[in-house]
């Protein structure tokens, strides 16, 4: 399982001692499936392909549509307090519960007050109103000129105006809100479409050439924002990274004709993949960012699977002795042998980052496990693609690739130029001692050290890229070397990883927006002058029981006693008040705003008797301002805050803080425990629910579950290595290294995010002084996945040589220097592929990328090239145990 920049495993022991091999029978068995799998392809190469290119043309239109079908919004874990929230208000309240609420959000941009009789606003909200009134969609529209042409009271119009800090309306207010609740559930194509007409077709008709700027916000009108700016960071990748990828891969091909081949893969992993998630979305949500990770994930190990077999594909035709290198036989035999090597390491990397990528399947949540889908589904297909139709492609034109194989022109100028002629594998290792030339570093050392236990390193000839890798792999089999380079990265992840733990998350919508996008400082407004619970308001669920009667929730004793129940929760003054400052209560039954003072001076307005007999009353001759504030109330209690049957209502609780930040996820916890315990008083059953307290069940029941799914996953990567290394010492080992770069990145990341380490040095470097609830959880497995990769890649191709014969020093300088190249590009390559979602304007994106880019980078540069092999010197034998190697051989004699 090793990736063989030159020569083949028969090459290569050309001239030695052949040494017993561990597992020969077994190793047979395998070399005689992958020649019978070489032969079914060379006899039907092209029915292989135009399979693959049918799969791609029926495929390609459900690609395109899974954007449309991703999902913002999401359940709460099921079992959680919101999950059988939500099953009550569906219960009771099946009409409530499939509305949603959109605030558009109006800015004077002429500086005329928003409330002056002249302001344009004042005709705008007319006619809209018109025509919302006439929708059948439309549940209720409210605004301040609506309501105030209704002749409502001063204090139901106010909130619609923006406020100052101190709660007061500013003299001339330049924004103001209208609410709008519409028949659709949040979550539903039927909302999105809303939302999207009503802003096109409505909103920027009638405000074409007005000086307002109108903005609708709500999460289905978010969701449209979202996927153009995802779509916008796809078509970035596609112009900038892809290209710059594919230039990388053909540099180091050094062929056009062969780039052919993984452009085709990579097609019609694209199209596969999208479109079997596509088909995932009709039995579980996915997540509106699993499309731009999935693209990230697929770009990045389809061209590296690529390179890794087109690699060793070139190494092959050189190396063949045949006189036809391009007959059926020949070609079959080069296929044959690349299968067995690269491919062997393809079929390892797929499978085991596709099970990693899995383990967000132990998280409670739908979204982050359809991330999880997403990944794996890319991984598997990227894998299985390049494991059938690359060879195809060879085997179907080999006259047209072989002959791409030899560098002509400025490719092989240039590659000369960089790194020096290359002579073959078998050439270059463990030559006789007096033949062998030694070679120099590019700092000048001499690459034939003596290890300071009397052994010298083989010397080595081939490019200077071998020579640096030589060098490179020599100075981690020296004892203060080894020791120095452990010493220092655990240093430095101490360091840098005591910020690892316990970062500050948060769940605010900015995370999901484009920075600079209308939609976000229309949310940014809506947070600094007006109450922050508009838009997603929580509700308190309240069940009449039998002894109130037929009239249920209209009996005046319920509305007394939830008025009072209100008010005691809405009057708390403790140091800790049950509500937060600015919280706002809207229900039938408790409307602090109403003036009553002109019905009965003598009686508090807040009086609960009195507002229940105000409600129940049915024709108590009002006229003027107290007639529409009672038709205000009636239209509440018949459209708004009560069930069919009149056995439940409901209280929203507009909230004074962000209704998702996280003073509002400690809120909701206490809450619930002053509401339990009011319920018990009143021995009425109560419940709360909210998008927020949605968030805040899942936010509790992934991380309570983080501990889980971590050992879970430690325990696949043990099962994982020891099988295919049989050795736990080095599955122990492994899960040493992935814990460097997990805890090495997330210490990173919670400096850039959280503690603003590089201020504004980067657009893809700011946050909000927090991590994306969504990014650690969602991230771990993948980290696991891509740290264990390059690490099988490297251990594979060690593995091989010890158990070749060659001493464990020998066989770790082997890996060192065959995987060096191609393992340090195909990290670049990840890296390039990651590296286009830190350009996107969404925070989320950006976290997810920070993430993968630099744990990318940090194993492939540090932990795969210093650390691995400097842990393995000090192991040494024991890197092996339980296994039995054979006798150990130097390139010198026994040893």
């Amino acid at each position: 399982m090793g990736v063989y920049p030159g020569g083949s495993i028969n090459d290569e022991q050309d001239g030695m001692t052949q040494k017993p091999r561990a597992g020969k029978k077994r190793a047979e068995e395998s070399l005689d499936r992958v020649g019978r799998y070489t032969a079914f392809l060379g006899r039907h190469p092209r029915g292989v392909i135009v399979f693959w290119m049918v799969v791609l043309a029926a495929s390609a239109y459900n690609a395109t549509q899974l954007l449309n079908d991703t999902v913002f919004a999401f359940k709460p874990p099921k079992g959680s307090y919101g999950a059988r929230a939500n099953a009550k208000l569906n219960e009771l309240f099946p009409v409530q519960a499939d509305q949603t609420n959109f605030v558009l959000v109006a800015e004077a941009l002429d500086r005329t007050c928003v409330n002056d009789p002249i302001s344009p606003l004042k005709n705008l909200t007319l006619e809209l109103n018109g025509t919302l009134g006439v929708d059948p969609q439309v549940a209720s529209f409210q605004s301040y000129w609506s309501l105030t042409e209704d002749g409502v009271s001063p204090q139901f119009v106010e909130p619609f105006l923006e406020h100052l800090p101190n709660g007061s309306i500013p003299e001339c207010p330049l924004v103001s809100i209208m609410i709008i609740v519409v028949r659709h559930r949040i979550t539903s194509d039927e909302a999105v479409s809303f939302a999207d007409n009503l802003q096109e077709n409505t909103i920027n008709r009638l405000g074409q050439g007005l000086p307002l700027e109108l903005t609708l916000t709500g999460l289905p009108a978010m969701y449209t924002t979202m996927v153009k700016e995802t779509m916008g960071n796809m078509e970035q990748m596609d112009m900038i990274v892809l290209p710059t990828a594919l230039a990388m891969l053909a540099f180091l091909l050094g062929s056009c004709r062969l780039l052919i081949v993984p452009i085709m893969c990579l097609l019609v992993t694209a199209s596969l993949a999208f479109a079997s998630v596509d088909g995932v979305t009709h039995v579980m949500d996915i997540m509106t960012a699993a499309p731009s990770l999935m693209m990230s994930i697929f770009l990045a190990v389809s061209i590296d699977y690529s390179l890794f077999l087109l690699s060793r594909f070139k190494v092959e035709v050189k190396g063949s002795t045949a006189t036809d290198r391009a007959s059926p036989n020949a070609m079959q035999e080069i296929v044959a042998t690349v299968l067995r090597t690269s491919g062997k390491v393809v079929l390892a990397s797929g499978t085991t980052l596709a099970v990693c990528f899995l383990g967000v399947l132990f998280l409670p949540l739908d979204l982050i496990q359809s991330i999880g889908v997403g990944c794996s589904i890319s991984l598997m297909y990227a894998m299985l693609i390049n494991l059938s139709l690359c060879p195809a492609l060879l085997l179907a034109y080999p006259r047209f690739f072989i002959g791409g194989c030899v560098p002509v022109g400025w490719f092989s100028a240039l590659k000369s130029r960089c790194f020096g002629q290359r002579r073959r594998l078998s050439q270059s290792i463990y030559e006789d001692e007096e033949e062998s030339t030694a070679l120099l570093p590019p700092s000048g050392l001499n690459t034939s050290i003596d290890s300071g236990d009397g052994l010298r390193t083989p010397g080595r000839s081939g490019s200077r890229v071998d020579a640096y890798w030589l060098w490179v792999a020599n100075q981690t089999q020296r004892p203060s070397v080894s020791l120095a380079v452990i010493i220092i990265v655990v240093a430095i992840v101490a360091s840098v990883g005591s910020s690892a733990f316990s970062p500050p998350i948060s769940a605010t919508t900015d995370a999901y927006l484009p920075r600079g996008s209308k939609v976000t400082k229309a949310v940014d407004t809506m947070s600094e002058s007006f109450n922050p619970g508009s838009t997603y308001p929580y509700q308190i669920i309240i069940e009449a029981d039998d002894k109130y009667g037929p009239d249920g929730v209209l009996n005046t004793s319920f509305m007394i006693d939830a008025c009072h129940m209100l008010q005691r929760l809405a009057n708390d003054s403790t140091p800790n008040p049950i509500l937060p400052s600015g919280t706002t209560i809207v229900t039938y039954f408790f409307v602090p705003a109403i003036n009553l003072s002109s019905y009965s001076p003598i009686l508090d307005e807040r009086d609960c008797a009195l507002l229940a007999a105000f409600v129940t009353t049915p024709n108590p001759g009002y006229e003027g301002q107290i007639l529409a504030d009672k038709l205000l109330i009636d239209s509440m209690v018949k459209d708004l805050y009560t069930n069919r049957d009149k056995t439940a209502a409901i209280a929203e609780v507009l909230l004074g803080v962000n209704p998702m930040g996280a003073e509002a996820r400690e809120w909701i916890s206490s809450f619930r425990q002053a509401l339990a315990q009011e319920s018990a008083e009143l021995g009425l059953p109560m419940w709360v629910a909210g998008f927020g307290a949605d968030i805040a069940d899942s936010i509790d029941g992934v991380y309570g579950d983080w501990v889980l799914m971590v050992s879970i996953i430690s325990v696949v990567v043990l099962t994982i290595v020891v099988i295919s290394f049989g050795s736990i010492v080095i599955a122990l080992r492994c899960i040493c290294s992935i814990a460097f770069t997990v805890i090495f990145v997330s210490g990173l990341a919670k400096l850039v995010y959280c503690n603003d380490a590089f201020g504004s040095a980067f657009y893809g470097f700011t946050g909000n002084g927090s991590l994306v609830w969504l990014v650690p959880p969602t991230i771990f497995p993948l980290l696991v996945g891509l740290a264990l990769d390059y690490d099988i890649f490297l251990v594979g191709r060690i593995v091989e040589s010890r158990e070749l014969g060659f001493s464990t020093r020998d066989s770790i300088i082997d890996g060192v220097v065959d995987t060096g190249t191609v393992i340090t590009a195909a990290g670049v390559i990840m890296s390039l592929a990651f590296f286009g979602l830190l350009l996107s304007d969404i925070l989320l994106l950006n976290q997810m990328s920070f993430f993968l880019l630099f744990a990318v980078l940090f194993d492939t540069f540090i932990v795969r090239t210093l650390v691995v092999p400097s842990m393995m010197f000090w192991l040494g034998e024991a890197n092996w145990w339980p296994r039995k190697m054979p006798t150990t051989e130097s390139a010198y004699g026994l040893i």
